[in-house]
């Protein structure tokens, strides 16, 4: 039997309850997703779609909204789940190794999405322009990253390269392997761009050191070195204002 659910302005149920307590099928993740589409689902429901199964305890979408839960600990909303390791994701019950690296997968597929977006030719105006392109794909990294931009006489992106991934607390950059990848793209000039981890920009002493060497062997070299940006935590860190400010 059917309990009565709120109705809307043509006496259609949206909420139709057994009595139980259960959903009907339409009201369901799955089904709803069928009818109107997946811009009506709330983050929970998308997630429990990916899950499928519960198990005896929590049914798939209790470990939605599980998983936004733990999203939370580093950032409103489903942006967390970027950040999220498969290892956490796996101490929420109904959720083992196979499950948590799909979601990982998802979540770097959207962020690859929304780069994709972006205009086929980049151009840059500034420092910001370059941290504002970069953030969202560094700014969850565990550790550092260091990557190569190759610009053109105009400022667009030519292209870019990770040149190196290190440790949480250090990551060494030869300032010879950054020139000739630099001119093997045929670039007018470079920037680069390397996360903290920790979320702070601000740069250390080692930072500074090595953006100075960059910067004498990019006059020699001819290749103009426009900035060295540090990726924080929605924050970031220009050394060329830094070294200016010195």
């Amino acid at each position: 039997m059917l309990a009565g659910g709120s109705m809307n302005n043509k006496g259609r149920s949206l909420s139709l309850k057994l009595r139980d307590g259960t959903a009907v099928k339409e009201d369901l993740p799955f089904e709803k997703f069928l009818k109107y589409g997946p811009q009506a689902l709330t983050d929970s429901e998308l997630l429990a779609i990916i899950v499928r199964c519960g198990t005896k305890d929590h049914d798939p979408m209790q470990i939605g909204q599980q998983i936004l839960t733990r999203c939370r600990q580093y950032e409103t909303g489903i942006g967390g789940l970027y950040q999220l390791s498969v290892d956490e994701l796996m101490k929420i019950d109904g959720l083992g190794q196979v499950k948590a690296v799909q979601i990982k997968c998802i979540a770097e597929l959207s962020l690859r999405i929304i780069r994709s977006r972006k205009s086929d030719v980049v151009t840059f105006q500034s420092s910001e322009d370059i941290a504002r392109y970069y953030m969202e794909q560094l700014r969850h990294k565990d550790q550092e990253h260091v990557i190569l931009i190759a610009l053109d006489a105009r400022m667009r992106l030519i292209c870019d390269k990770t040149l190196y991934i290190g440790t949480v607390s250090s990551c060494r950059i030869s300032a010879r392997d950054i020139f000739r990848q630099a001119l093997m793209t045929g670039a007018a000039q470079i920037a680069l761009v390397h996360n903290h981890p920790s979320g702070n920009p601000l740069p250390s002493d080692a930072d500074i050191e090595m953006t100075r060497r960059i910067l004498e062997l990019g006059h020699i070299m001819e290749i103009p070195v426009y900035d060295h940006i540090i990726i924080g935590d929605r924050q970031y860190s220009s050394l060329n204002e830094v070294l200016n400010r010195n």
